[in-house]
Parts: C-alpha cells; sequence; structure tokens
C-alpha cells in the first residue's frame, strides 16, 4: 500500500527539525536551551537522585543487618562451644585434683583400698533414702561384697556397701536407715555405740549408756568390731545430746559426718587385708 503524502512530508520535517537541532547545539546556540531544561528537569532528577540513594543506604542497612545478625549468631555459637568446652575441662580437672588425692591415700598402705567412680544418683528424689543411695562402677568381680566401708579421699567414712552385683554395687551414706556402723567416741572412756542413719536426714549414735561422759565436739570414730571394718576410721563428731532423755537407759546423741555427703564423684572401698568369719 501507498503511503500518504504528507506521512512523508512530516517524516522528512521531523528529520530536518533533529538534524537543525544537533547542528545548532553543536555551534554552542542552543546553551539558553539547555539551560532551561536543567533548571525545568532539575527537581526531578534532583528526586530520582535522593530515590536511588535512598533506596541503595536502605539495601546496604539490611544488608549490613543481615550480616550483624549473622555474626552474632556465629559469635553466640562460638561462646556456646567455649562454655562447654571450659566445663569440661573444670569437670577434668576437678577430677584429675580427686584422683590424685585418692592416689596419694592408696599409697599410705594403712589399709587396701579400691577406687570406683559413681554411676548415678538419684539427686531429684523427694524420697530422702533415695537420695542417699550410689551406684559405683565396682562389684563382686572386683572382690566388693556387703558391709564394707566407703571412704572418701581423706580417708574418713561415707557409708556401706549394702548391694552387690557382678560389675556393680550399690553405696548407703552414714544418713540412710540401713546403713549402721560399729563405733567408739575416742576419749579416755571409748564409749562404744552405733552410728545409724535416720530418715536419710541425719546420724544418731544408739546404745550409750547414760553413765557414759559424752561431750559434744567429741570425735566418733569405727571401733574395728564388726568384720572387714578396721578400728578408728573417722566417721563424724558429737553434734549434739538430747538433756530430754536422761530418764532413759541409754543417750540420744546426733552426729555430725565429717565428710562431704554431697558432692562424690570417686569413692575408695575399703578392701579388708584379711578376711575372717566364725562360720
Amino acid at each position: 500500500m501507498k503511503k500518504l503524502p504528507f506521512v512523508k512530508s512530516a517524516g522528512l520535517a521531523v528529520a530536518a527539525v533533529i538534524l537543525a537541532l544537533f547542528l545548532l547545539h553543536g555551534l554552542g546556540l542552543l546553551g539558553w536551551w539547555d539551560n532551561l531544561l536543567a533548571r525545568v528537569f532539575s527537581p526531578v532528577n534532583q528526586s530520582l537522585q535522593r530515590f536511588g540513594t535512598s533506596v541503595s543506604q536502605n539495601y546496604r542497612d539490611a544488608s549490613d543487618q543481615r550480616d550483624a545478625a549473622e555474626i552474632i549468631r556465629q559469635k553466640d555459637q562460638e561462646i556456646a562451644k567455649l562454655l562447654a568446652i571450659n566445663a569440661e575441662l573444670t569437670a577434668v580437672k576437678k577430677d584429675d585434683r580427686v584422683l590424685k588425692d585418692y592416689f596419694k591415700l592408696t599409697q599410705e598402705n594403712k589399709f587396701d583400698y579400691l577406687v570406683a567412680q559413681v554411676l548415678a544418683r538419684d539427686v531429684i528424689s523427694r524420697d530422702a533414702v533415695k537420695r542417699n543411695k550410689l551406684i559405683i562402677n565396682r562389684g563382686a568381680r572386683d572382690g566388693v561384697k556387703t558391709g564394707l566401708l566407703v571412704v572418701d579421699q581423706a580417708g574418713v567414712a561415707l557409708g556401706k556397701i549394702s548391694q552387690v552385683k557382678d560389675h556393680l554395687a550399690e553405696l548407703s551414706l552414714l544418713n540412710s536407715n540401713d546403713c549402721q556402723v560399729a563405733v567408739k567416741i575416742q576419749s579416755d572412756a571409748q564409749t562404744m555405740g552405733i552410728a545409724q542413719g535416720e530418715l536419710g536426714l541425719s546420724v544418731r549414735l544408739d546404745f550409750v549408756p547414760q553413765s557414759k561422759k559424752v561431750e559434744v565436739g567429741q570425735l566418733v570414730v569405727s571401733s574395728g568390731l564388726e568384720p572387714d571394718i578396721p578400728s578408728n576410721v573417722v566417721v563424724g563428731k558429737i553434734k549434739s545430746i538430747d538433756q530430754a532423755s536422761v530418764n532413759s537407759i541409754w543417750q540420744k546423741l546426733a552426729v555430725e559426718p565429717v565428710a562431704n555427703l554431697e558432692d562424690l564423684s570417686f569413692v575408695a572401698v575399703l578392701m579388708p587385708k584379711q578376711s575372717f568369719s566364725f562360720e
């Protein structure tokens, strides 16, 4: 289809105008026009620049926030790892110190000791009796048997073995109801008695006659009258004397254990050097 003459003329006119504008601009004759356009479009350019700068800044801020959040997350992970390592090292250092004390104890050759690790203790139980029973990693295969005395790294009594399996044993602490130790009060009279756990909370001293003079603070040690338990192992000190019991046959005495019965990771079973029985 043929183009109309008007369209051809309009195209040539537009081309001529554009060419003329280029020539005039090249000769510097359109400077006033350029300035006018610059003044007219300057606010628009400034707004566009501010908008572009704002968008760019917001993008950088968001990127910086993401980077900062990632850095914080990584630092938190590093801190958590360091805390875990520190806790582990602290525990290892403590166990190492305790084991060194037990090694010194075994080198004294006063008794034969079998060092054992505490595997379990029901510390959250509401039953005080259960809280005062520990499971250790030594058993019948290691020569452990019921009735043996257990001590800490200082050689001070903690309790007695109450149950035994091949590779495990149960330790009843001094304040357990089922823990009884034949003891004596260190004095000129060498008063004998039985240290007995009471309700899992305390230790009492039974069968001390009223005729025996007892004072608060006196040391209570094993009497050596039980098979496989030597004498003079420290058990505790006289804590109190119940004055209301003066009309009874026996005195009512409370004993405070010398050993720390709460924080135990290792113990030592006092093994008999020579076992004997009347059977």
